[in-house]
Parts: C-alpha cells; structure tokens; sequence
C-alpha cells in the first residue's frame, strides 16, 4: 500500500493564487471588483475614453504616484486589463503590456520586450531609435495600439523615460497610438522628475494611504476570496486592519499577515485564526527590542501597565480589551509586586502615553449588551502577547522579586 501523498489534506485556503505577487482581480466578475479605488478608476476611464471613441488614434501620458501599499500597481493593472478589453472589442490588435523597471531598466529592454508581444523580431545590432522606429511603423501598418504601464519608472534613466513620453512629439500624434501609465513612489518621483517630463504627463494621480474602513474592506475582499469561510473573524480581520492602516500604513504588510496567519494553521492543523496569531504574525518579536522598550517605559506603572494588557490577551483569545478589564488587570499586578496601585484617573494618562508610543491601537464601539453609549477598547500592535508577557515577568521578577 502506497504512503499517504504529504500534499493532501485540509486547508484553510480556498484560492491561494489571490496571494500571488501578479494577481489582479477580475473586474468582469461581480465578486471581484477592485475595493477602495472607484474614485481613480472612474477618473481614469473618463480619461482614456476619447481614445477609445476616436479608435485609438490618440495616446496620453499619465502617472500614479504615492507611497508603499497603496494599490497603485494593482490599480493600474486593473485598468490595463479594462482598457485593453474595451479598445480590443473595436477590432483594434492592442498589447496592455506591464513592465517592471527593476526588470527592465533601460529603453532598449523594454522596447525588445514589447516587441516581442507584437511577435515582431529584433535582431541583435539595432539601436533604440531604430527599435522605437519599428514599433511606431508596426502599430501604425496593423492598426494596433500600445498600452505601456512602467512601473518603478524612477528606475529608468531620465532620458529613457522622456524618450517614451515624448513619442507623439518625436514620431507626429497621428503616427502614435500609444498611452504610457507611469507608477512609482511619491519621494523617488520627487527626486526624479524634471520639468521636461512632467510637461509630458496629462494627468497625475496621487494615492493617498488606506485608512482604517478601506483596510477593513479590502482584507474583507481577500478574505472572501482566498479563504474558507471562519477561518478569520470580524474581530481578527478588524485587527489585522488596525495593523495596517496605524502601524505603517502599509496594505500589502496586512495582506501579508493574513497569509502567513493562514500558513501556520494549515501547518498545525488548525482551521480558525486568533488574535495572537495575529500579533505574532506581525513579526515584532519582543526579544529584538529589549532596550528599545525600556527606553520607551519611563517607570514601574508602565510596565506593570503593559504587563497587564499583554497577560490579558496570552489568556484571553480576544482582539481588544476595555479601560475597565486593564485596570482590572493592573490592579491583581499591583498586588502581586506589592505595588501601590495608581488612581483611575491616573491610570488612564498612562494609557494614552502606551497609545502614542505605539504599543496600542485605539477604537471607540458600543459596550456589548448595550443599545447606547461607546467604551474605548485597545489592541496590542505588532507583538506577540505571549513573548511580550514573558519578557516584562522576567524584568519585573529581576527587579520586584
């Protein structure tokens, strides 16, 4: 009798491509629906919709700029895909081609590589000029259209990427049917541009971060569609979110969390993520920061403090605790180190300071059982509560005990 395969067995994964470095939704399907950008995409498709009225006798320069995690690549990707299909439904022979400057860093690469779309061949010897050359003649003999997005552009030499900008000056409008859609982060573009190429661009498009909701609903999106249903809950998705959007405003680090959460329960035969997955997932391990946090800890209060906010989460599987369960909390630590606990009022001064050092995210809901009034509750941001709690006993007990 054969072994068992090692590769069979249950999963909490319903689709793992969504994690895919190149996936992009499917914006035919209804369940697949880019989140969070319907503002940009319905201005871009305002753009480009003369282009495709006119046949694609007309081409634009445009640019998506913002920091890290901010679904620009994904975004122009899934507008390529839109504009490809609905300029292509004219009987026009279009390439929506994506090229990563980190991949392709020169013209000459990039104009071979999308050349090679075109299954027009390019023989060794030929200059950029006469390889832009062939591709203008090619695009304008067939009828077709080029539409280029230049990802990390900042990584291309100045004059390459003007070169690209300034083909309907160089080769005449009429002659070039082709739109550049250039991505790159707002500092390396600031460092990078020039006036000559910004007089080049007909539009920019400035992504700001995701906040709080729009972190929500977009791992909510990928949850539906990568996960089986359970495996993570409203409170886990709404930490993951908190992560996201306050610890360093980053989508892809929550997207990433999600999946690593994923990962260790199939690895364990699990089939529901908890919060202190979570935390741990998140990659702050507390022994790497040791000096760090007593940097950050002015007195005994606040260690007594997050000592009592981190044992509360090891034990409790919960995403959030409340001002009165920290007191609480405090209060049985105070008198296992034979410490005079702080006033109420006091208390919740030291609170803000760990809020604002970072250590906690806060959000306001209706107290459960409630129909009326709000409770601060506070998460713990980026570490594991297990190591955290272990790692304050230990400097308590050196110090109290």
């Amino acid at each position: 009798m054969s072994s068992r395969n090692p590769f069979d067995g249950p999963t909490v994964f319903k689709d793992a491509k969504t994690f895919d470095q190149g996936w992009i939704p499917d914006y035919t399907k209804e369940n697949e629906k880019l989140p969070c950008r319907d503002e940009e995409l319905k201005s871009l498709t305002a753009l480009y919709r003369p282009v495709i009225m006119e046949w694609g006798k007309t081409g634009l320069n445009t640019i998506i700029i913002g920091k890290g995690g901010v679904g620009k690549t994904i975004t122009a990707k899934y507008f390529g895909r839109m504009f490809r299909d609905a300029i292509m439904s004219k009987g026009i022979d279009t390439v929506a081609e994506y090229i990563d400057c980190n991949e392709h860093s020169t013209r000459n690469s990039i104009l071979r590589e999308v050349l090679k779309k075109f299954k027009i061949s390019t023989g060794r010897g030929y200059s950029d000029p006469e390889l832009m050359k062939q591709l203008i003649s090619y695009i304008k003999m067939n009828n077709a259209y080029l539409f280029l997005i230049l990802d990390e552009c900042h990584k291309l030499p100045h004059d390459d990427l003007l070169s690209f900008l300034n083909a309907s000056i160089t080769f005449g409008s009429s002659n070039v049917s082709m739109s550049i859609l250039c991505v790159t982060r707002s500092n390396d573009w600031l460092t990078f541009s020039s006036e000559r190429l910004t007089s080049r661009i007909q539009k920019t498009y400035h992504f700001g971060p995701y906040k709080y909701p729009e972190c929500l609903e977009i791992l909510k999106f990928r949850n539906r569609l990568a996960f089986s249903p359970g495996t993570f809950s409203e409170d886990v998705l709404e930490l993951i979110a908190e992560y996201s959007s306050k610890k360093n405003n980053n989508m892809r680090h929550g997207i990433e969390i999600m999946r690593q959460v994923a990962l260790h329960l199939d690895e364990k035969g699990l089939t529901e993520a908890t919060p202190e997955m979570v935390r741990t997932a998140a990659g702050n391990t507390i022994s790497n920061y040791d000096t760090e946090l007593l940097n950050l800890l002015k007195n005994e209060h606040e260690f007594l403090l997050l000592l009592a906010i981190s044992r509360y989460f090891h034990n409790q599987p919960k995403s959030y605790i409340t001002t009165a369960e920290i007191n609480d909390e405090y209060q049985v630590l105070c008198e296992e180190y034979h410490r005079d606990p702080l006033k109420f009022a006091t208390l919740k001064r030291y609170i803000v300071r760990l809020e604002k050092l970072d250590l906690l995210s806060k959000k306001f809901a209706l107290p459960e059982g409630k129909e009326r009034g709000r409770e601060s509750r506070y998460g713990l941001l980026g570490f594991s509560a297990e190591v955290l709690e272990d790692q304050l006993t230990k400097m308590m007990d050196n110090i109290f005990k």
